[in-house]
């Protein structure tokens, strides 16, 4: 895969990990806990259809 396109990998994650820990509540309203901490992760969050997106493009016609 050429280069170009893998850079504009990283460029359309989003910042998933700037936003309130997830939550996680039965029907009645308790609270059954938290999800991970992503506060100090040096990872991205990149939707499913990015990836598909730029290896068609690679692929071309």
């Amino acid at each position: 895969m050429e280069p170009q396109i893998m850079q504009r990998l990283p460029a359309s994650g989003s910042a998933l990990r700037l936003r309130e820990r997830d939550a996680f509540w039965d029907r009645r309203g308790r609270l059954l806990g938290h999800g991970p901490d992503l506060s100090d992760s040096a990872s991205i969050d990149v939707d499913r259809i990015t990836p598909r997106m730029l290896l068609a493009e690679a692929v071309g016609d």
